[in-house]
């Protein structure tokens, strides 16, 4: 390895303190992806939950017609 940090295979070893700096706003990028996806989630669940309640109804109404 020479002073600058190359390697003779060509690859570049960058020093230690750059990884743990970069290291920071990447598991606050991860946290803010995974609320988004948790909200997500639950917005889907939610609209899952309408579309049977409003199935539910829908079918009762059949119902209630077929037995007039």
């Amino acid at each position: 390895m020479d002073d600058s940090g190359h390697r003779e295979n060509g690859r570049h070893k960058p020093p230690h303190g750059q990884w743990l700096m970069q290291h920071q706003p990447s598991m606050k990028q991860i946290m803010a992806i995974m609320a988004e996806r948790d909200a997500a989630i639950q917005e889907r669940n939610l609209a899952i939950s309408e579309k049977k309640a409003a199935l539910a109804e829908r079918d009762m109404a059949i119902y209630r017609e077929i037995q007039q």
